[in-house]
């Protein structure tokens, strides 16, 4: 079963995702070192599985192969990927590049790229 923080988090996903359907998802088991890999494969559909049966299409959602060592709790790393939504992706690099956001982004980008800010922990690779 998915612990209530684990639900609060994939329901930010799903409300994510609705605000922006170009952006996908990645979904990445981190187990703790003594835990077999069934068992956190098996966290990994559980989560998809949630998002999928709250209105997200199977195709946003990708799982990755890898397993993700953890130091604290075992769970699902949640990565939003940006990618296919080439505004939001250019406005990111543009800020990375030294563009003020105000020049680099719309008012809705600016609103989206603030939900990001406070919902995640936001890193550029």
């Amino acid at each position: 079963s998915i612990s209530e923080e684990g639900e609060h988090t994939l329901q930010t996903l799903a409300a994510t995702y609705c605000m922006r359907r170009r952006v996908m998802l990645r979904l990445q088991t981190c187990p703790d070192r003594i835990e077999n890999d069934a068992l956190a494969r098996n966290r990994l559909i559980v989560a998809q599985d949630w998002l999928v049966n709250n209105g997200l299409p199977i195709e946003s959602i990708e799982l990755e192969k890898a397993l993700r060592v953890t130091t604290g709790e075992p769970g699902v790393l949640c990565q939003v990927l940006l990618d296919n939504d080439r505004v939001l992706r250019d406005f990111y690099l543009l800020v990375a590049e030294g563009e003020r956001p105000s020049d680099a982004g719309t008012k809705d980008t600016l609103s989206f790229a603030r939900w990001l800010d406070e919902n995640f922990e936001c890193c550029l690779h």
